[in-house]
């Protein structure tokens, strides 16, 4: 809700120079001052302007749901003749623009319900638009990504995607991520690619979190119709994130509001906080700022598995021995057997349960015995590493007694 900045960086005191809106070579005095947020068009070198004023320089006529580009290649001209391509359109469905992204072929803006593709066809109009979806709208300004021409995003109602089609994507961690969401702070939610395991994250406040503290990810990689598609989630904060683009590893952001950052200086402010810089993908552990190590554990759960002889749960089952198949394992996993009579009970261990693995484990016994069953593999000590293949248990029917 701004005015226009530019930052030249090839200036030779780029560093000391503030962004301003008088940059030598480069001003845009004669921009919209109330913007929602701006982009470029890479291709046709417009610069557009979400949610901005129906008349330059006066404040008081910002419009949330109204777009204005300017001339090809001239950030100044906004001014709409028969020899420029600047130009302007306001958008219907909604009540205020959320976010927009360049895409493979086309621009998409959301609104707060609606999904718009902003596509380059030339004199008179430069711009055509069309509302692509409904009941979609973006959560926050920073929620969206794209990849190879697919984008992903979360609303205040579920997770989609778009590849010509709105589609709805089905999240088996919905009701966990929705039932324990800050959705009123959704301008927090950011979301990231990490290329390197073909994964979509979105960093999210928990009810009751200031900041974001929980993520959830979608594997659009290993996820595919017949198999349905992957999740995870996590409880880590992260404000910002960089893919494996320009630098060989992803980096990110962490805001702590009760630090005190020492670099770099902020000009007559105190007590705004710190953030942390991070670099992912690199070891199995998280090197803290002090230096001190903390263990990144994780885990996989089964779901409950019965033997289905003649009907869900009506024989009782038998684990006596489980044969570990690891693709790798660095350190100890552990493996705990959880056992069920009906799929509302509290569930219990196996004796001997959990157990211990390493690289040199052939097999356990147990004696787990319930109509239900399920496996837990985790991890929970630092320099641990592990890449989990087939389960393999040695299960039989087994008498009510």
């Amino acid at each position: 809700n701004g005015k226009t900045y530019t930052w030249n960086a090839g200036d030779a005191a780029r560093f000391t120079t503030r962004a301003s809106t008088t940059t030598t070579d480069y001003p845009t005095t004669n921009n919209p001052t109330a913007t929602r947020l701006t982009l470029i068009s890479p291709t046709t070198r417009h610069l557009i302007h979400c949610g901005t004023e129906t008349t330059i320089g006066q404040t008081n006529t910002q419009d949330d749901m109204f777009i204005r580009f300017s001339n090809a290649e001239d950030i100044n001209t906004y001014d709409t003749s028969a020899i420029n391509s600047a130009g302007s359109q306001r958008l219907q469905d909604g009540t205020k623009i959320m976010g927009a992204i360049v895409a493979k072929e086309n621009i998409l803006v959301w609104t707060d319900n609606a999904l718009y593709s902003m596509k380059f066809v030339g004199a008179p109009f430069t711009f055509g638009f069309e509302q692509v979806g409904t009941n979609c709208g973006l959560i926050g300004m920073n929620a969206a990504v794209e990849v190879d021409g697919v984008a992903y995003w979360i609303s205040n109602n579920g997770f989609f995607m778009f590849d010509g089609t709105v589609k709805t994507l089905t999240a088996s961690v919905e009701d966990y991520v929705y039932n324990d969401f800050a959705t009123t702070k959704g301008q927090q939610v950011y979301a990231g690619i990490n290329n390197l395991f073909s994964e979509v994250v979105w960093y999210y406040p928990s009810s009751g979190s200031t900041y974001n503290d929980r993520y959830v990810v979608f594997n659009y990689g290993e996820s595919n119709p017949q198999q349905g598609l992957v999740w995870y989630t996590g409880t880590e904060a992260r404000t910002s994130w960089i893919d494996a683009i320009v630098y060989p590893k992803p980096y990110a952001t962490k805001f702590d509001s009760t630090g005190t950052g020492t670099f770099p200086s902020i000009v007559g402010e105190t007590g705004i906080g710190q953030t942390t810089f991070y670099e992912h993908e690199v070891g199995t552990d998280q090197i803290n700022p002090d230096g001190t190590t903390t263990a990144i554990t994780s885990y996989i759960k089964s779901y409950d598995f019965d033997l289905d002889l003649q009907g869900d749960g009506e024989f009782f089952l038998s684990i006596s021995r489980v044969l570990p198949n690891f693709k790798t394992l660095t350190g100890t996993a552990t493996f705990t057997m959880g056992i069920k009579s009906y799929p509302s009970d509290t569930q219990t261990t196996s004796p001997y349960s959990p157990f211990s693995v390493t690289s040199s484990t052939q097999k356990f016994n147990t004696r787990a015995r319930g109509r239900f069953g399920n496996v837990k593999i985790e991890n929970q000590s630092a320099g641990e590493d592990w890449r989990f293949g087939t389960l393999r248990v040695d299960i039989r029917p087994d008498g009510r007694r």
